[in-house]
């Protein structure tokens, strides 16, 4: 429970200060109070850019791009400032690592007011980004979110021991021991052993979790890649199944599953659906990848006629990849903002939004 416990600790990791940065985002537009994200649209994290290429590893520039649930032509984009003191203020600038597999999830904050993502001091940065500072020991933690008071986090390590979603009872700030509500594994024996790589997931209700799997997990092959929904009989979670697109669907032959998701649930009783946003992985870093809608039916127990649509493709190749997504944050009632804590180790806390029609 070592490497759990150390989640929710703040300060070093290995001895080396974290050049970690946590920005939290009201508006858009290059920061003009003129321009904010337009509630019930999605906004899509990216690393890179469409014009200037980046080196595997190297500080990259990070944007939030608006998008309508229906696909289109992007909205707003808006550029996290890359230098500090931007009109002024005493923000630090912040920057991604072009590359990192476990970066770039984007998430609303408790109070739907706001985006929160995490990245490095553009200033420490400029020196040399330190590796996987969200890894410890081979296992990496994509995501943590707020659900019902309590606070989820996912993990996917090398050897499969803490590879799972955990709960933990209330949202601890020191030591706490957390659950394991969702396994590593499908539980077979070896030869038919599946191992699960989750890394974003969206809270439907109390008693549904969809999950992003990678299908690229850290313990071995084969992998589960795909949109997993797990049910809640009042004792323990169960797969119920696993949602994949057709090869056709696919942006690249790189793709093996899905790093970040969001959703809304619509409807009520039997005809209760789920709509599913999320954003692709890729085996190899830098290849395209893409941001798909899925449209699930609440109480379905097999995904039958389910289907995966393509809204928005990145280039990739050193340029603009997609990393995470989340519904716009609701209006401001004070002026528009912009704000980065600069802490030595972080863990992003949010929560996912469970709207309803």
């Amino acid at each position: 429970m070592t490497a759990l416990r150390k989640l929710v600790r703040i300060g070093k990791r290995n001895g080396l200060p974290a050049a970690l940065a946590v920005a939290k985002v009201a508006m858009g537009g290059r920061h003009a109070a003129a321009a904010t994200f337009t509630p019930g649209d999605l906004v899509v994290s990216t690393y890179g850019t469409s014009g200037t290429q980046v080196d595997d590893g190297a500080p990259t520039p990070i944007s939030l791009i608006e998008y309508s649930t229906s696909g289109g032509s992007a909205i707003l984009t808006d550029q996290l400032p890359m230098t500090n003191g931007v009109n002024g203020s005493s923000n630090l600038g912040v920057v991604g690592e072009y590359g990192s597999a476990s970066e770039g999830n984007i998430q609303l904050t408790g109070n739907d007011l706001y985006l929160s993502i995490a990245g490095y001091s553009a200033t420490a940065a400029a020196a040399g980004i330190q590796a996987s500072t969200n890894d410890w020991y081979g296992t990496s933690f994509p995501t943590g979110t707020g659900y019902n008071g309590n606070l989820y986090v996912s993990m996917d390590s090398g050897g499969g021991a803490f590879t799972g979603i955990w709960e933990f009872s209330g949202t601890p700030t020191g030591s706490s021991t957390p659950v394991q509500i969702i396994p590593g594994n499908n539980g077979e024996t070896e030869g038919n052993e599946v191992f699960f790589s989750p890394e974003g997931f969206y809270f439907a209700n109390a008693d549904t979790l969809y999950v992003a799997d990678t299908g690229d997990p850290k313990a071995g092959s084969p992998g589960d890649g795909g949109i997993q929904k797990w049910v809640f009989n009042g004792i323990k979670w169960s797969l119920a199944y696993t949602l994949t697109p057709t090869t056709s669907n696919w942006t690249d032959s790189f793709q093996t599953g899905f790093e970040a998701i969001t959703g809304e649930t619509v409807g009520t009783g039997a005809s209760e659906t789920v709509d599913l946003y999320a954003i692709s992985y890729t085996s190899e870093d830098d290849k395209p990848d893409g941001l798909f809608s899925i449209d699930d039916t609440l109480d379905s127990t097999n995904g039958s006629g389910d289907t995966f649509d393509e809204l928005e493709t990145a280039s990739g190749g050193g340029y603009q990849v997609f990393k995470g997504v989340s519904f716009a944050p609701e209006s401001v009632p004070e002026p528009a903002s912009f704000g980065i804590l600069s802490m030595g180790s972080a863990m992003l806390l949010g929560r996912r939004r469970d709207r309803r029609a």
